[in-house]
């Protein structure tokens, strides 16, 4: 079991159902601290979070899999394993139908999100743990950035099968 904290947002009318929780700490919010651990939840460190859609998270582990969280089912609606851990994530692409994840190796891991398929991996993409992934929103997803831990930043295409443009290597901190 781990400790984790749970949010839960308080009604603002008045109800008998909320009359035992504690007082707000911030406007309507309210924390409670409980255990939670379920065969659903990660078995190591979650190492990133990333919305998909209106009521959909996806979250990655060092555990070697992503778990597609659903509001609407309140639980995991499904897990995909990878063959090693994942430091980082992010969802791009045009229709922003693209999961890339980076691994401890230097590799970054390409999934189609509505097939729920890899459709690529790119071997390696840096030649250092990947930390770093951000979709560029201004250019409507289309392009990708990742950073390394020594520091290397590369600009990719954002597609299921991407191209690395242009490397930045040993940047001054």
């Amino acid at each position: 079991m781990s400790d984790i904290t749970t949010v839960y947002l308080k009604p603002q009318a008045s109800s008998a159902v909320f009359s035992d929780l504690p007082e707000p700490v911030y406007g309507n919010m309210i924390v409670i601290e409980k255990q939670f651990m379920t065969k659903l939840s990660h078995a190591a460190k979650v190492t990133g979070i990333v919305p998909y859609s209106d009521t959909e998270v996806i979250s990655v582990s060092e555990d070697m899999n992503f778990k597609v969280w659903d509001n609407q089912i309140a639980g995991c609606s499904y897990t995909i394993e990878f063959q090693e851990p994942i430091l980082s994530c992010e969802v791009t692409g045009k229709d922003k139908d693209t999961l890339v994840c980076s691994s401890g190796h230097g590799n970054l891991l390409i999934m189609d999100l509505p097939t729920k398929k890899q459709t690529d991996i790119i071997i390696p993409a840096h030649y250092a743990p990947i930390h770093n992934l951000v979709s560029l929103t201004k250019l409507g997803h289309t392009y990708l950035l990742t950073r390394c831990l020594n520091s290397d930043i590369a600009i990719w295409h954002a597609s299921a099968h991407p191209d690395r443009l242009m490397l930045f290597q040993e940047l001054e901190e």
